[in-house]
């Protein structure tokens, strides 16, 4: 009972100081959707932030321009070049995790992976915040298992053999 004294003190001092419970312009995710879009463009929205993870991942290898907070500006039509980008690459990846994926276990499996632990924070279903860089390290494992993988099939290759030497001779002396 004493738990319920300080949060009715809590709620009571918030309404004072601020005019009201729950401040509604800033607390958006309430609402399912980003302000200033309609519930139409939040899930185009999601082919745009999935351009930008891919983006992001693929820019992971210089540890420059990482930002803690990411501004996107939301999408105000369907043919948006980021939108495309991100429903392209989408298609892509799941069309090669099909394709090679029966050949290449490893493939599958890290794609399985990447789009498991990646739809809980895609905002297919509204999470409240869009996007964060925070959300790729779970998922990033399957890109780079996938990466790995690619990378010791190039090396198991005698013709790469003499190459992938003198490039980590040069690198490690």
């Amino acid at each position: 009972s004493l738990y319920f004294f300080v949060l009715l003190g809590y709620f009571l001092v918030r309404k004072y100081l601020l005019g009201e419970f729950i401040p509604a312009g800033r607390f958006w995710g309430y609402y399912n959707f980003l302000p200033g879009t309609g519930i139409f463009w939040q899930p185009i929205m999601v082919f745009k932030v999935f351009g930008f993870y891919m983006s992001l991942l693929f820019n992971s290898f210089s540890p420059f321009d990482f930002c803690a907070d990411y501004f996107l500006p939301t999408v105000n039509s369907f043919v948006e070049t980021e939108v495309l980008f991100g429903l392209v690459v989408l298609l892509v990846a799941i069309y090669g995790a099909i394709t090679f994926g029966k050949s290449a276990p490893v493939i599958l499996f890290s794609a399985v992976w990447f789009f498991m632990t990646y739809f809980p924070v895609s905002n297919v279903i509204a999470i409240g915040h869009m996007f964060s860089q925070h959300f790729m390290y779970v998922p990033s494992v399957g890109f780079f298992v996938v990466l790995a993988w690619s990378f010791e099939g190039l090396f198991l290759k005698a013709t790469y053999k003499k190459f992938f030497a003198s490039v980590f001779e040069r690198a490690f002396l």
